[in-house]
């Protein structure tokens, strides 16, 4: 679904990169499980938190958010 298309994606860096991780933010917002309704993109290598390091490179981030996008994850709920 989201494979072959076109995005916007913006990478706000601070003072403190690499220390702390960029922001990455699709605009407009894109639609998709691992994008927050602000269009800010959720993946643990871009939370400071969780799994960044300062050694993560741009194109390291670069390929974690294609690959997040454009692996549709489907989740089975089973009630028993």
């Amino acid at each position: 679904m989201w494979e072959g298309g076109e995005y916007t994606l913006t990478m706000e860096f601070t003072d403190d990169y690499p220390s702390k991780p960029p922001k990455c933010k699709f605009t407009p917002v894109l639609f998709h499980p691992n994008v927050y309704p602000s269009g800010t993109v959720c993946l643990s290598i871009l939370s400071e938190d969780k799994d960044w390091k300062p050694s993560i490179t741009i194109k390291q981030i670069l390929l974690g958010i294609q690959v997040c996008i454009c692996i549709r994850r489907t989740f089975i709920i089973f009630y028993v």
